[in-house]
C-alpha cells in the first residue's frame, strides 16, 4: 500500500508588535519554527492532537498519529508522522503560530508550502484505500474555515489572521508528513494599502482614491465628522479595515442633537452606506461603528416601489441597499433607527461573520413613533444573508415591535454558530431573539437563543400571514414561511405580559412551515414550544424539551377555553385547543440537559460529560502554548449527548463521540461534549485498554459482534472473557 507522503513547509515572516517592537516604527520581527519530527516536540508544540501511538502496536479505538520512518524515501530525514483514521474520523494535528503570541493583534499573513503524495488509485477493486488529507484555518482557534481537501503535488497556500495568530488544523488518513517549518509577517506598508490618516486624512478620501483590489487601512483611533461617517464605498471591490482589530479603530457617528428636537428634521449619521451593487469582494473588516443615528419611521410597504435613498430609516451602523458586501470581525454598537439599527438590508445579499451587534435600538425616532424592526439586524425585500459566528446581544426595540435581535420579512437567511441573547423591547414585542415573518426562509444551525424577552416567541417567533385574516384584499397571496432549527439551544427566554393566543416562550410558530431537530429547549418561561397550524405531523423531533413536546400540558395549566382563548378567523376555540393536543414525536426526550452553567447572567450551554466537556476561552499551557479553551470532566453525564437525529452527521465531534449526534448548539462541532466509551470486557485485569463492542469493525454493533466475541472468548483470545493465565508474549 502506498501511503501519503507529505512534505510540509510553512513559510512565515512575522512582524509582531511588542513593547520594544512597533508597526508604527516599521521594526520587523522575524519568527521561524521548524520540526523534522526526529524528536517528539510536536506532542508539546501542537496545542491539540490525536493520540500519538507506538509504531506497530495494536491500534486504539480512535484516530491516532504514529512517528515512523518506514514510509520515508528521503535518505536525509528518517522519520515523520503518519495519520491514521478510525471509522471515518480523521486524525488531526493542530498548531497555533507563533507558539506564544508576542504582538498586539495586528493582522498577519504568510504561506503554507508543502509537497504532498498520496494514494490516487481510483480502482475500487484495489484493497488499499485512497489517502486523504485536508486543512482548516482559524483566527481564534474557535471558528474554522470549511476543510479544504488537497491533492498530490507541491502546494502553496495562504495563511491569514485578523487576530495576530494563525491556527491551522491538519487532518488526514494514511497521511505522512515531515520537515515542518513556519514563518508570518504583519500586514503593513504594502503597495496595495492606502493608510488613514498617513496618506489621506479621512476614510472617505481614501476610498475615493482607492482602486479595485486595494485596501484602505485605518490606524488605531477614533474617527468622526465629515468624511468619516456616511461612508460611500462607490461600488469598488476594496477592503476597508482597521489596522489592529475592531476595538482599536472606532468610527464614531455621534451627532449633536438640536436643543429643541424637531420631529421633521432629518438626521443621517451612519457608518457605511453600501448601495452601488457592491459584491462580496467589497469588505468591511476590523472596525467598531458606534452611535449611528438615522431619524424617521416611514418605510415603504412591500407592494410599493422602492426608491434608492440614504434617507430611509434603515441601518444606522451599516445600510446595505441592493448590495452584497462582506462584513467581518466588526463591532456595531449603540446605533438607532427604525429598522436594522445595527445592520439593515434591502434587497441585499451580504455575508456577515465573526461580528458583534449589541446595545442598538429600533423604533420611536419619527413623528408617529412606530414600532421598530430588528434592533440588531433587519432585512426585507428579498434579501439573502449569511450570518456566521456572530453575537447579537442586548438590543432593544420600541412599542409594538418585531424582532429585537433579528428581523426577517420576505427574505432568506442562513445562520450558523451565532448567539442571540438578552434582546428585548420597551413595550409589546413579537420575537425577542429572532423574528421570521411571512414569505421568509431561515435556517438556524448550531445557534444559542437565550435570555430574550417578548410578549410572544421570546426566543424565536415564526409567522405566516393567513389569507383569511385579510378580507379587504381580493385573493391575497401569502407565500409560506419556512424555518429550520437544527442543533440549537433555546433557553432562559421569558414572556412578559403574554397574550392568551400567544403562549410560546422559547419557540412560537403560527402557520409557518417549521421543523425543530436535535435541539434543546429548556428553562423558558412559562412555556417551551407552541406550534400552531403546522403542515407537519412531527414538527419537533430528536430534541430535549422541558415538559416534553408538545407542551400542551403546560399550556393547559395556563390557558384554556374558560380563560378567553381567542381563535383565529374561521376557527373555533375548540379547534385551536385541539391543535395543542399531545402527539408522539420520534426521538424527543424530557430530561434535565445538565448544562455546564445555566444560571444567568453568565451562562455556558456546553453539556456536562464524564469523559470531556469543552470550556470556552483561551488558556496558556505550562509550555507557554496558547490553547483555545480546555477540556474538563464532570461527575454527571448529560442525556442530550448521543441523542440527536441519528440520520445526521456527527463526525465533527471529538472522540469518543458515540457515533451519534449530540443535541444542542454544539452538536457536530469540535466543541461537542464527549460520549461515554463502550465497555464490554477488560483484559482480565492484566491490561488497561477496553475493547469496543464493534468486534468486526463494520461500524454497526449487532448480533454478528456478539457471535464474533463469543467465538474469540471460546478460543481464549487475549482480552476477551476471563483469563485463567497471564497473557503470554
Amino acid at each position: 500500500m502506498n501511503y501519503l507522503k507529505l512534505l510540509l513547509v510553512i513559510a512565515v515572516s512575522v512582524a509582531l508588535v511588542s513593547p520594544g517592537l512597533s508597526v508604527e516604527n516599521n521594526d520587523p520581527w522575524e519568527y521561524t519554527y521548524t520540526d523534522n519530527f526526529e524528536t517528539d516536540k510536536a506532542v508539546d508544540d501542537s496545542y491539540d492532537h490525536s493520540v500519538f501511538w507506538p509504531e506497530a502496536a495494536f491500534p486504539p479505538a480512535e484516530p491516532y498519529l504514529v512517528y515512523t520512518s518506514i514510509y520515508h524515501t528521503d535518505s536525509v530525514n528518517q522519520r515523520g508522522v503518519l495519520f491514521n483514521d478510525f471509522k471515518g474520523k480523521l486524525a488531526h494535528l493542530n498548531y497555533c503560530f507563533p507558539l506564544v503570541s508576542a504582538q498586539n493583534a495586528d493582522a498577519v499573513k504568510g504561506y503554507i508550502e508543502f509537497d504532498l503524495k498520496m494514494e490516487d488509485n481510483n480502482d475500487d477493486s484495489q484493497v488499499s484505500r485512497r489517502g486523504y488529507f485536508c486543512y482548516s484555518v482559524s483566527s481564534d482557534g474557535h471558528q474554522w474555515t470549511k476543510p479544504a481537501a488537497l491533492k498530490s503535488g507541491h502546494q502553496k497556500l495562504e495563511l491569514y489572521s485578523d487576530e495576530g495568530t494563525c491556527y491551522i488544523s491538519l487532518r488526514g488518513r494514511d497521511a505522512f508528513i515531515d520537515n515542518l517549518s513556519v514563518a508570518l509577517k504583519v500586514e503593513h506598508d504594502e503597495p496595495d494599502v492606502i493608510n488613514v490618516p498617513e496618506d489621506y486624512p479621512t476614510i472617505q478620501q481614501a476610498v475615493d482614491a482607492a482602486q479595485d483590489g486595494q485596501t484602505v487601512q485605518i490606524a488605531p483611533g477614533t474617527y468622526s465628522g465629515e468624511g468619516n461617517v456616511n461612508i460611500d464605498l462607490l461600488g469598488k471591490a476594496i477592503t476597508v479595515r482597521g489596522a489592529k482589530g475592531p476595538r482599536a479603530t472606532v468610527i464614531d457617528c455621534s451627532v449633536i442633537m438640536p436643543a429643541v428636537e424637531d420631529p421633521l428634521q432629518k438626521i443621517i449619521s451612519r457608518g457605511f452606506y453600501v448601495h452601488q451593487g457592491e459584491r462580496r469582494d467589497t469588505v468591511i473588516r476590523n472596525l467598531t461603528i458606534e452611535n449611528g443615528f438615522v431619524s424617521g419611521s416611514e418605510i415603504p410597504e412591500d407592494d410599493m416601489r422602492w426608491n434608492l435613498s440614504p434617507e430611509h430609516p434603515i441601518g444606522a451602523g451599516i445600510y446595505c441597499e441592493f448590495a452584497s458586501p462582506t462584513i467581518k470581525n466588526c463591532i456595531i454598537t449603540d446605533c438607532r433607527t427604525e429598522m436594522g439599527a445595527g445592520i439593515g438590508c434591502v434587497g441585499a445579499h451580504p455575508d456577515i461573520s465573526f461580528s458583534r451587534v449589541h446595545d442598538c435600538n429600533a423604533g420611536g425616532f419619527g413623528p408617529c413613533e412606530s414600532g421598530g424592526f430588528g434592533a440588531g439586524i433587519g432585512f426585507i425585500r428579498h434579501s439573502s444573508l449569511n450570518i456566521t459566528n456572530c453575537r447579537v446581544v442586548r438590543n432593544s426595540a420600541y412599542y409594538n415591535s418585531k424582532g429585537a435581535g433579528l428581523y426577517c420579512r420576505r427574505s432568506r437567511a442562513k445562520i450558523y454558530g451565532s448567539t442571540f441573547s438578552s434582546n428585548s423591547a420597551d413595550g409589546n414585542l413579537l420575537g425577542g431573539g429572532v423574528y421570521c415573518g411571512t414569505g421568509s426562509e431561515m435556517m438556524l444551525k448550531n445557534c444559542v437563543v437565550s435570555n430574550n424577552l417578548a410578549n410572544c416567541g421570546a426566543g424565536i417567533f415564526a409567522h405566516r400571514r393567513l389569507a383569511s385574516e385579510v378580507s379587504a384584499l381580493e385573493a391575497p397571496v401569502f407565500p409560506r414561511t419556512l424555518v429550520r432549527v437544527e442543533n440549537c439551544t433555546v433557553a432562559n427566554n421569558r414572556l412578559v405580559n403574554p397574550m392568551p393566543i400567544y403562549p410560546g416562550a422559547g419557540i412560537h410558530s403560527r402557520a409557518a412551515d417549521i421543523k425543530v431537530s436535535s435541539s434543546i429547549v429548556w428553562y423558558n418561561s412559562p412555556t417551551q414550544i407552541v406550534i400552531y397550524k403546522s403542515p407537519h405531523k412531527f414538527p419537533v423531533t430528536y430534541s430535549n424539551v422541558q415538559g416534553g413536546y408538545p407542551t400542551s400540558e403546560a399550556v393547559l395549566d395556563n390557558y384554556g377555553p374558560d380563560d378567553g382563548l381567542e381563535p383565529l378567523a374561521g376557527d373555533t376555540t375548540d379547534d385551536y385547543y385541539q391543535q395543542l393536543s399531545l402527539v408522539e414525536c420520534p426521538g424527543n426526550i424530557d430530561k434535565e440537559p445538565l448544562f455546564a452553567d445555566p444560571v444567568l447572567p453568565i451562562v455556558d450551554y456546553h453539556l456536562k460529560s464524564k469523559t470531556g466537556r469543552y470550556v470556552p476561552g483561551r488558556v496558556v499551557s505550562a509550555s507557554g502554548n496558547v490553547s483555545p479553551g480546555q477540556w474538563v470532566k464532570d461527575d454527571v453525564h448529560s442525556p442530550s449527548i448521543d441523542s440527536g437525529n441519528p440520520f445526521m452527521p456527527f463526525k465533527e465531534e471529538p472522540m469518543p463521540n458515540g457515533f451519534r449526534l449530540n443535541m444542542g448548539a454544539y452538536g457536530n462541532t469540535n466543541q461537542a461534549s464527549k460520549s461515554m466509551p463502550w465497555h464490554i470486557l477488560e483484559k482480565g485485569g492484566f491490561g488497561e485498554d477496553i475493547r469496543s463492542p464493534d468486534i468486526n469493525k463494520d461500524g454497526i454493533i449487532d448480533y454478528e459482534d456478539i457471535v464474533k466475541m463469543a467465538e474469540q472468548w471460546l478460543q481464549g483470545i487475549k482480552g476477551y472473557g476471563i483469563q485463567t493465565h497471564p497473557p503470554q508474549d
